[in-house]
């Protein structure tokens, strides 16, 4: 590589002519205190990953990490004070769901700034006078490790056809659902996993602790128990009791086998979790990797903004990052103001070998946008040299389809006295027992918690026969997220019932995220456009519907005493038939389009082969048109993988890892 061969007494006066891009910055010299042989950029499941295996090989690496480490922040480690996340450890991006502005402006979660500077949710017709549109609020992780160290954790594999969708999308065996059960198999802790389970499949040896919780929690919890017999009994066509819901409620849901794709049935809900009450994420693997090896470097809040090539060469060649470094300099952090904001150290860092971004779903298309590579018209607008022309840059976003399903039950919905021990608990606060208790691995914060279970659904639109929809019940009916706000439009009466919905096999692939600034601190423009994919959204509002329909039968079926329960969400005032659709479909399908939310982006850096105009990486994760580039995290998703793609994207980790070791 061209570093490598140049002496050290070459490269600082080489440095302005090799990084002509950005020679108006005033940078530091390319010496050995700012040259690496690895740049990764990101610290989630992809890049957190990448990083550390890097290292772990002997390979010297810089992290680059927007966000700060709140390791000592309980909430980020301890799963039963994960919510609500503090603010400040989340990435405030104010995304669109449709293009139509009259659409978008009945989503009730919209954000509105009230002129004293609260936000206010709803939808616009009940926007106050004065208030300004903020938009969707997304957010996502903004501290070493990502999005995950904010998730609920939910970690089921795919559907092996999604596998080999993106193995024949990107024209490479290495793939398909053999071999990235491998990758699963070389990562994964498991911990949960029964003595009477198979453990084919599974990896024991891994980084990535996998936990699962204990059905024994829905005893306390008798009206949910009965809904959940009631799903067993509708898929499985089977008499359910007592014993043989609770053993559903921890059936393995990552299963070696082939039914697994057609398994329309209830599981346990795994987590990336140590099975007794604490969060795993990249984080733990990264500080392990910086403890054990001075090999890797952590450049933490450090906004990454522009990749510098060499372009001596008919083919440019990453050659490095620029950067800001300071806390609070991007304009997606929370309580962002322009004018107050800090601006920022720049710097330069370079590689000897490679630059890896896994800035996720969001920020690694805008980097790419602002280093010149993208679609070559939009780049044009905001007068950035084109460097590489490469239309799917921030193209073909896909999200998880989500909407829950509630209704009121004849009685009230309430628990069973629990552990009297939370009765001294003090949620995180100093001198918490309940705290000290977690330390030493007891205690009611190592209790499971009550979204520790899922079921699959196959739909009517199911796209390839397989099962397409994943249903599951967190602690309340989750509509979306919405920030702090000086009201909050719903209060669930103690009689509600729900299921949330979340589509899997996702065909609509329509939504963008594009700059709109050559300021690297203003976040890009986001919208997701769901349903307007012409050849996938009405494939995925069918499917919808169709999940829709059956909660309502399962509901209308519940037996006295906690049935039948009366579905109110989606409305239907037309009335519902004894299929469980709305005797008018314009009203579920109204509701649908204009309810539904999503927290699952992937897709905005795709994998596929050379000849695919939209593809920006192709199967090895090296970006086309560029040398020593690579895109490892969720945006190369060609597809949807499942319900939840943060455990698809440890695997990403590990097979990126794998593919630059192999080129080192």
């Amino acid at each position: 590589m061209l570093f490598s061969r140049l002496s050290r007494s070459l490269l600082a006066p080489l440095a302005i002519t090799l990084f002509s891009g950005a020679a108006v910055v005033s940078a530091r010299k390319c010496s050995p205190d700012n040259t690496y042989d690895y740049i990764v950029v990101g610290s989630g499941p992809g890049g957190g990953v990448v990083a550390s295996n890097l290292a772990l090989a002997g390979h010297t690496v810089l992290l680059i990490e927007a966000g700060s480490d709140a390791s000592n922040e309980v909430s980020t480690y301890v799963n039963a004070l994960y919510y609500p996340q503090k603010l400040d450890l989340q990435w405030s991006f104010w995304a669109k769901h449709h293009t139509d502005p009259e659409v978008e402006g009945r989503y009730r979660l919209l954000t509105w700034v009230l002129p004293n500077g609260e936000f206010w949710i709803g939808p616009k017709s009940q926007a106050p006078a004065g208030a300004q549109l903020k938009g969707v609020w997304y957010p996502r992780g903004a501290t070493l490790g990502g999005s995950a160290i904010v998730n609920a954790m939910a970690s089921v594999l795919p559907n092996d056809a999604d596998w080999d969708a993106i193995a024949a999308v990107a024209g490479d065996n290495t793939w398909n659902a053999a071999s990235m059960r491998h990758v699963f198999q070389t990562i994964e802790k498991n911990l949960y996993l029964r003595p009477n389970e198979s453990t084919a499949g599974h990896g024991f040896d891994g980084f990535l602790k996998m936990g699962q919780g204990d059905s024994n929690y829905y005893l306390s919890q008798p009206g949910r128990l009965a809904l959940l017999t009631q799903i067993a009994e509708d898929l499985t066509d089977t008499q359910v009791d007592q014993a043989a819901i609770l053993d559903y409620l921890e059936r393995d849901a990552n299963y070696l086998g082939t039914s697994r794709d057609k398994a329309a049935e209830p599981f346990g809900l795994p987590n990336h979790n140590n099975n007794n009450g604490r969060r795993w994420t990249s984080r733990d693997l990264v500080k392990s990797t910086v403890a054990s090896t001075s090999k890797l470097t952590l450049a933490l809040e450090s906004l990454a903004t522009k990749v510098l090539f060499d372009k001596s060469k008919s083919t440019p060649r990453a050659r490095g990052v620029e950067y800001l470094e300071g806390a609070g300099v991007y304009g997606a952090s929370w309580q962002y103001n322009a004018t107050t904001a800090p601006k920022g150290r720049l710097k330069r860092a370079y590689a000897r070998k490679e630059v890896i971004l896994s800035g996720g779903v969001f920020n690694t298309p805008q980097l790419l946008q602002l280093s010149g590579i993208g679609n070559a018209n939009l780049l044009r607008s905001l007068d950035i040299a084109v460097l590489v022309d490469l239309p799917g840059v921030g193209e073909g976003l896909r999200d998880n389809q989500e909407l829950p399903v509630a209704g009121l039950s004849p009685v009230n919905i309430t628990a069973l006295p629990g552990d009297p021990a939370w009765g001294q608990c003090t949620f995180g606060a100093p001198g918490d027992p309940c705290l000290a208790l977690f330390q030493q691995g007891t205690g009611p914060y190592t209790d499971p918690s009550g979204n520790s279970e899922c079921a699959f659904f196959k739909s009517d639109h199911s796209p390839d026969g397989n099962r397409d929809v994943i249903t599951f019940a967190p602690p309340g009916v989750f509509r979306g997220f919405s920030p702090p706000a000086s009201n909050y439009p719903f209060a669930d009466a103690p009689d509600t019932m729900w299921r949330s919905l979340a589509r899997m096999n996702v065909q609509n692939n329509y939504g963008y995220v594009r700059i709109t600034s050559t300021d690297p601190t203003v976040p890009p423009e986001i919208n997701i456009r769901q349903y307007e994919s012409p050849t996938g959204g009405d494939v995925d509002m069918g499917a919808m519907m169709d999940s829709v329909a059956w909660v309502r039968r399962v509901f209308a079926a519940l037996p006295a005493p906690y049935g039948p329960i009366v579905p109110t969400e989606p409305p239907c005032n037309a009335g519902v038939n004894a299929q469980g659709y709305c005797n008018d479909p314009e009203e579920d399908r109204k509701f649908i389009y204009e309810q539904t939310f999503g927290h699952h982006p992937v897709g905005t850096c795709k994998i596929g082969k050379k000849t695919d105009p939209m593809a920006v990486v192709d199967s090895k994760f090296r970006v086309f048109g560029v040398k020593d580039l690579r895109v490892v995290d969720a945006s190369v998703f060609p597809v949807a993988p499942g319900g939840f793609p943060v455990l698809p994207t440890f695997m990403v980790g590990q097979k990126g890892s794998d593919a630059i070791l192999a080129d080192a």
